[in-house]
């Protein structure tokens, strides 16, 4: 049973549990717990073994959320249920302090899980005159949020209040916990980049290509998991970088529509909309004016024999004088 350090009282105690009970409404468990642990320590005798119950409680919630964010087992979350009781009295300790902070990010995990996150897109409601949304929902933006605070929460292990085995044993939780979010993430994700690059005109056409379509999927997820977010720059250096070639352009409508990068700029943009920034105008004419310099065989012909060469000899002249 946990220590009690303060005087019984009743007043005390009935105002702080009623103020609990609000907060396990609205979801906020760790606020409430906390209040239930000063509940807990002005209780008086007969309500001392209720206080504590329900202490129990709003932690056995956070955790239960956690799981279902997580998509942790039984037998993976019962360490967590331990460890969030034994930190609980320390997040008392000063104001917001590194218990305090952690157990909040736990809790933003579950809230990134269970809250859908939007995105208000006053310009494309004006421009389509009300025919778009007005509120756009992110669906994928949760499972990158959930990544990213436990990755937060993963940072305060060396300062939270806690003995040094139970620290060991935090960081092993919250490292297993943040390689857990990032495998949903992936998992949720890749199924995505894989069907888009497909639609835009990467496919494959033997074993090199598909190893090289594997790679630049798993090198766009590494930059959501380290980052949060991927742009075009992203999606054109991860496809130089590899062995998969984008074919000529077939027409003069192509040009204009865009060539294969274009194509999964636009498509990745609505796919994965909140995790994928669109590139801006000013590139998208670059890739679409350099789709002429190597995207036709005249185009390549030209660039070899013509510009490469009369350029590099411009700058061997500049260089010599």
């Amino acid at each position: 049973m946990p220590i009690r350090a303060g005087t019984p009282s009743p007043k005390k105690y009935a105002a702080l549990t009623l103020k609990a009970d609000r907060l396990r409404t609205t979801g906020n468990n760790v606020r409430a717990a906390s209040l239930r642990r000063r509940a807990f320590e002005v209780a008086p005798a007969e309500h001392v073994d209720v206080a504590q119950r329900e202490m129990v409680t709003e932690i056995e919630y956070l955790v239960l959320r956690l799981q279902a964010a997580l998509e942790l087992t039984d037998d993976e979350v019962r360490p967590w249920l331990a460890m969030c009781e034994r930190f609980l009295a320390g997040a008392r300790r000063g104001f917001w302090n590194a218990n305090a902070r952690l157990l909040y990010d736990l809790q933003q995990v579950c809230l990134d899980h269970e809250q859908e996150i939007y995105r208000v897109d006053l310009l494309g409601w004006i421009i389509s005159r009300g025919q778009r949304s007005l509120k756009r929902p992110l669906p994928n933006q949760r499972f990158v949020m959930m990544s990213k605070h436990l990755r937060s929460a993963a940072l305060r292990v060396p300062t939270v209040l806690i003995d040094e085995a139970g620290r060991r044993e935090l960081g092993d939780l919250l490292h297993a916990a943040a390689d857990a979010a990032e495998h949903i993430l992936r998992k949720r994700l890749e199924p995505l980049i894989v069907q888009s690059l497909k639609e835009a005109g990467f496919i494959p056409g033997s074993v090199v290509e598909r190893v090289a379509c594997r790679k630049v999927t798993q090198e766009l997820l590494d930059g959501i998991v380290q980052r949060g977010f991927i742009t075009l720059g992203d999606l054109r250096d991860g496809v130089s970088r590899n062995q998969l070639k984008m074919p000529d352009l077939k027409n003069a409508r192509e040009f204009f529509t865009g060539d294969p990068l274009l194509q999964a700029n636009g498509l990745f943009a609505t796919t994965m909309d909140g995790v994928y920034q669109r590139g801006p105008f000013y590139l998208r004419l670059l890739q679409r004016l350099n789709s002429l310099a190597f995207g036709i065989p005249a185009g390549r012909a030209l660039t070899k024999f013509f510009a490469l060469p009369i350029g590099l000899a411009f700058l061997a002249l500049m260089a010599a004088e």
